[in-house]
Parts: C-alpha cells; sequence; structure tokens
C-alpha cells in the first residue's frame, strides 16, 4: 500500500495494471476496497488508481469539517504528486459527488465520467431539506454501531455479501464519532444542482434498478448534463458495482473504451 503525505493528511491508495488512469472513488464510510469486484477486470485494460478519501480506510483524518470540494482538492494534489494529467474517474455514490466536484471545478483533468448511484444533492425540495434535518440529527443521537447495522441491513438486501462488509467498514470508521459525523456531513452539505451544466466531459450514469431513492435526480442529472448517457443496471440495488457486477463492468468498460 503506498501512501503520500499531501494537503495535510497521508494519503493511501493502489495502483494496478498500466494504459490510460482510470480513477475509482468509493463511496462514503467504507473504503478503497469497494473496488475488489472491478479491480482484476479493469487493471487488463487500464492504469486502475483506487484511493481512500480522507478520513477514510488508511488515509488520515483531521478534525477540520470535510467537504465535497475538500475532497476534491485532495485528489488533484495527490494526481500532481503522481504525475497524473488526466483520468478517466469513476464515482460511487459520495464518490460521485467527488467525481461530479473534480469534472465542475478541475475539468481538464477528466478526460470522462461515470457517475454510479449518486445525486447532485440533499436538499433540492423542501422535502428532501426536512429529510437532510432528519438524516443529521439520526446520525447525531443514533448510536454509530446501530446506524452502521442498519444501513447494511438497508443496502446489503440485494447481495448477501454487501451487508456483512457494509458493517464491517461501517463500524471500523465508528472509532472516532467526529471523523464519522463529519463525513456525513460532507454528504448532507453537497449541491452541484446549479452547477452541473458545466460538466463538458461525456458523461455516464449508472442506477440500481431497485434503488429508487437515486432514480428521480439520475433522470434530472441526465437531462442537465450534455452528453450524457443514463444506464439502468438490471437487478441490483445502492452498491451496483457488488450486485451486479458482471453488468457493471461490462458497461463501464464499453464507455471508457470510447473515451479512449
Amino acid at each position: 500500500m503506498p501512501t503520500t503525505v499531501t494537503n495535510d493528511i497521508t494519503m493511501a491508495y493502489d495502483i494496478y495494471g498500466e494504459g490510460t488512469p482510470l480513477l475509482l472513488i468509493h463511496g462514503g464510510v467504507i473504503s478503497r476496497t469497494e473496488w475488489q469486484p472491478q479491480i482484476e477486470e479493469f487493471a487488463k485494460h487500464y492504469q486502475v488508481i483506487t484511493w481512500d478519501l480522507r478520513g477514510h480506510g488508511e488515509t488520515s483524518y483531521t478534525n477540520v469539517p470535510y467537504s465535497v470540494a475538500l475532497f476534491a482538492s485532495d485528489l488533484v494534489v495527490l494526481l500532481d504528486t503522481l504525475g497524473i494529467e488526466q483520468v478517466i474517474c469513476c464515482g460511487h455514490s459520495l464518490g460521485g459527488m467527488v467525481a461530479q466536484e473534480l469534472a465542475i471545478r478541475y475539468p481538464d483533468r477528466i478526460r470522462c465520467l461515470i457517475l454510479a448511484e449518486t445525486s447532485y444533492g440533499t436538499s433540492s425540495t423542501w422535502w428532501e431539506a426536512l429529510q437532510t434535518v432528519m438524516a443529521r440529527w439520526t446520525f447525531r443521537l443514533m448510536s454509530v454501531k446501530d446506524m452502521a447495522r442498519l444501513s447494511a441491513q438497508q443496502i446489503g438486501k440485494w447481495n448477501p455479501e454487501v451487508g456483512p462488509y457494509l458493517e464491517r467498514e461501517m463500524i471500523r470508521h465508528a472509532n472516532n464519532k467526529t471523523n464519522y459525523l463529519n463525513i456525513w456531513e460532507a454528504v448532507l452539505t453537497f449541491d452541484s444542482r446549479t452547477r452541473i451544466q458545466h460538466i463538458t466531459c461525456p458523461t455516464l450514469i449508472l442506477i440500481g434498478e431497485h434503488y429508487r431513492q437515486t432514480h428521480t435526480q439520475a433522470h434530472k442529472m441526465q437531462q442537465r448534463i450534455p452528453n450524457a448517457k443514463l444506464i439502468v443496471v438490471p437487478n441490483a440495488g445502492h452498491m451496483i458495482n457488488w450486485d451486479n457486477t458482471a453488468f457493471f463492468n461490462q458497461v463501464v468498460l464499453a464507455f471508457c473504451k470510447q473515451c479512449d
């Protein structure tokens, strides 16, 4: 596991294979291990880069408030350190928010974009704003372990391997509740809905057939992002890269080939 000290933190990352750089950004409160079902296949065709976001996995945490913009700036520093000018970028959930931020703020660094089971924000309507407030208090009042188990049960419905993986990862991050809450605050405060039209690179949006929570925003994202294509991953929930690995890998690689 290589590490590099940049942007006031020690960042953990891995690189596999050779070719055009393909950056994979994991979801919230888990780690780069999320991409285990993809690495072997993707590394046959691309230089695959996985990394742990600030406060996640083996990357260090800080006491400053987190934001998606901060995560994106961390990543740009990492790419600069590695001497990588441009990447194909694939982000899942929170990682998809970071990918959007990268494409908006640093368009020259993104060759093309894959947004998997993500959103442009959590407070775009009064109902979503109310849900955000409720979520913020839920995260603060529930024990982290109970929240981890609940999340694992809900998201792991469609694959028996997902629930145990998510529970392990989330409880692992529960050792520092301040860090845990900082991660979720970054999710809850993200908002790109008035900016996503500035994404100019080819974009693929992926949603799981059974995870309805992301569907409405995904269709709006497709309408607002020029050159965006949307595909529904069948027999999949939120963890689409685990729930239907073969289909996910196939459509991502096909899209990446078009970007080369």
